[in-house]
C-alpha cells in the first residue's frame, strides 16, 4: 500500500477569516486516516503552503505586459525526449507596485497567515505576497508571471502572488497593475493546513518503520467491472454501452477483445505509445469499433474527436 497525501490529510483551505475543510480547491479532504496512522505510534505534523488567484485571462489588457516568450531550445525532463510536439504558449510578466503593498500591508491583519489562524509551518521557503511586503519592505516592487493553465482555456495561473488575504483584497490589490484594472477571479488565491508524517519513520526503501509487513493483514476485494456490469445487466442495460481501450500495441487487436470480454456495444481505442497523440498532447487519434466494422478517425484536437464522437452517439439514438 502506498500513501501519497500531497495536502489532503485533514486539510482545511484559508481565504481571509474564511476556513474551509477541503484536500485542494472543490475536492474534499481525507479525514480519519492521519487519526488511524497515529494509533501505530506515527509521528504526525501540521504543515502549510498557499498558491496564487487563478484569473479570468480575457479580463486581462496583455498589451500593457511584458511578453515572455518560451524557450526555442528547450531543456527536457528525461532524456529520452528528444522533440517539443505541442506549439509552445507565451507567458507574461509585470510587476507589483506602491499602491499594491500600500493595500497588502493595511490589510495584513485580515491575511490567515497573519491573523494566527494558522498553525502549521511551511515545508520550504516560498513566501507569501504578504511575507514579501513585510520581510522586504525597501523593494518598491515584486515579479509576477502571468501563466495560462492551457491551450483551451482562460484560466491564468498568477505566479509569485500566493496569498491568503481576503477574495476582495486579492481583487482591490490586483486592479492596481497596469492591464489588471479590469481582471476577475476564476478562484481567489488561497492558504491550506495538512497534516503530514515525519519521513524520518521511513526506510531509504521508502516502507514504514513503525509498521511491520509480517503483522500486516489486508484483505482485497475485487472492484465491480463497472463497463461489464452495465452490458450484462439484462434489467437495466443502457441503450448503448461504449468502452474505451489506450493501448500500445496491436491496438485493434486488444480492443477488439475488450470489446468482447466487456459486452459493450462500441469501444473507443487509441495509441497512447505515440507522445504526438498521447495523453500529454492536445491531439489524438481514435478507431470506433462497432460490430466489428472500424470507423477511423485521423489525427485532430481532442476537442474535435470528442464532438464527432458524440455526434455518433446521438446519431444512433436517433436512428
Amino acid at each position: 500500500m502506498i500513501l501519497t497525501t500531497g495536502t489532503f490529510l485533514n486539510g482545511l483551505i484559508h481565504i481571509g477569516d474564511e476556513k474551509t475543510p477541503a484536500g485542494r480547491h472543490a475536492e474534499k479532504p481525507s479525514t480519519g486516516l492521519s487519526e488511524q496512522l497515529e494509533k501505530f505510534k506515527m509521528k504526525m505534523g501540521r504543515l502549510k503552503t498557499g498558491t496564487p488567484p487563478r484569473l479570468d485571462g480575457s479580463t486581462i489588457n496583455y498589451n500593457d505586459l511584458e511578453k515572455q516568450d518560451a524557450d526555442t531550445d528547450p531543456e527536457y525532463f528525461s532524456f529520452l525526449t528528444k522533440k517539443t510536439y505541442n506549439k509552445q504558449i507565451a507567458c507574461s510578466v509585470t510587476y507589483t507596485n506602491k499602491k499594491v503593498h500600500e493595500i497588502i500591508k493595511k490589510n495584513l491583519s485580515k491575511s490567515a497567515m497573519y491573523s494566527g489562524s494558522i498553525k502549521g509551518i511551511g515545508p520550504r521557503y516560498c513566501p507569501s505576497i504578504e511575507d514579501k511586503i513585510e520581510r522586504f519592505s525597501t523593494k518598491d516592487r515584486h515579479q509576477l508571471f502571468i501563466e495560462p493553465e492551457g491551450r483551451d482555456t482562460i484560466e491564468i495561473y498568477l505566479n509569485g502572488f500566493s496569498t491568503s488575504l481576503p477574495e476582495e483584497v486579492q481583487r482591490k490589490s490586483l486592479q492596481c497593475i497596469p492591464g489588471f484594472e479590469g481582471v476577475q477571479f476564476v478562484r481567489p488565491g488561497y492558504a491550506i493546513e495538512y497534516d503530514y508524517i515525519d519521513p524520518t519513520q521511513l526506510k531509504h526503501t521508502l516502507e514504514t518503520k513503525k509498521i511491520k509487513k509480517d503483522n500486516l493483514n489486508i484483505n482485497f476485494n475485487r472492484n465491480i467491472d463497472i463497463l461489464e456490469f452495465l452490458s450484462k445487466n439484462n434489467l437495466q442495460r443502457p441503450k448503448l454501452v461504449v468502452g474505451f481501450a489506450a493501448e500500445t500495441d496491436d491496438i485493434l487487436k486488444f480492443a477488439k477483445e475488450k470489446k468482447n470480454r466487456k459486452y459493450c456495444d462500441w469501444i473507443i481505442a487509441n495509441d497512447v505509445s505515440k507522445p504526438e497523440i498521447g495523453f500529454n498532447s492536445e491531439y489524438n487519434a481514435v478507431s470506433i469499433i462497432d460490430n466489428n466494422r472500424v470507423e477511423k478517425i485521423e489525427k485532430n484536437l481532442k476537442s474535435y474527436i470528442a464532438n464527432k464522437i458524440a455526434r455518433k452517439i446521438i446519431n444512433n439514438f436517433i436512428q
